[in-house]
């Protein structure tokens, strides 16, 4: 989604690192920050949340 320019948002280190094509600006201080994701599980959902749900179970 970063890549076909619809959202900014915040990736480790790790990730823009590994996608020369995504551009890093460094956040000063560092974030440290535990994070997760829900949704109802057997509920629909549309194709976008379908491909970002997909790509956090891969990671």
């Amino acid at each position: 989604m970063v890549k076909s320019d619809r959202i900014g948002t915040f990736l480790y280190r790790s990730i823009v690192e590994a996608h020369p094509d995504i551009v890093g600006i460094p956040v000063m201080p560092s974030i440290e920050q535990r994070i997760g994701v829900i949704w109802k599980k057997g509920k629909y959902q549309n194709a976008t949340t379908e491909k970002v749900i997909k790509f956090i179970k891969n990671f």
